[in-house]
């Protein structure tokens, strides 16, 4: 029987190991930033909320994002901590001329870890205007996480949402037909 050769089986274990930790980071899945739900349909003059959710990201210290609108469809009310981050320096200006929000961020303070996993980031109430009709996006741009060594996190995908107004229809009544007389 052949003895086994400790060197050459340290180094195959160490190569698995490469392989494995490799395979296993390259398979991970990257960050994603959506608005949820996805799309809403409302009546006009309704209001309704939609959050900016964050998954799948590891060691996450602070965010920013921007969120943009059809200001002509949709009147911004809100925008309110998630509670992904805690609540220490989270702030969200709203322009609703312009249909966006600026700005939107939060960080922990401290030499502390940062926050992996997912979670909601903000919430977003809107307004519809009642004499209105039509499709607003709701989009999500200008994307940064930084972990807590100060580092951007990279390859962040970004889902957006829209919001439909649905018509107000009267009910129509149609008449029928009398029925003919029976002989």
């Amino acid at each position: 029987m052949r003895a086994v050769n400790p060197k050459r089986l340290l180094s195959c274990l160490a190569s698995a190991t490469v392989v494995v930790v490799l395979t296993g980071t390259a398979m991970a899945a990257p960050p994603a930033v959506a608005v949820v739900p996805a799309s809403t349909s409302v009546l006009p003059g309704e209001s309704f909320s939609v959050t900016v959710a964050l998954s799948d990201v590891t060691d996450a210290y602070a965010f920013q994002f921007d969120v943009t609108f059809d200001a002509t469809l949709l009147k911004l009310t809100s925008v309110a901590n998630g509670g992904f981050l805690p609540d220490d320096r989270f702030s969200g200006g709203i322009a609703n001329a312009n249909g966006s929000v600026t700005f939107v961020y939060n960080l922990l303070t401290g030499p502390v870890a940062g926050v992996s996993g997912g979670g909601a980031l903000a919430t977003l109430t809107f307004e519809t205007f009642g004499d209105r009709f039509g499709s607003s996006a709701i989009h999500v741009g200008n994307v940064v996480l930084i972990d807590s060594k100060g580092v951007d996190i990279p390859g962040t995908t970004v889902t957006d949402g829209s919001a439909s107004y649905r018509d107000i229809v009267a009910p129509t009544t149609t008449a029928s037909a009398a029925p003919a007389p029976q002989a």
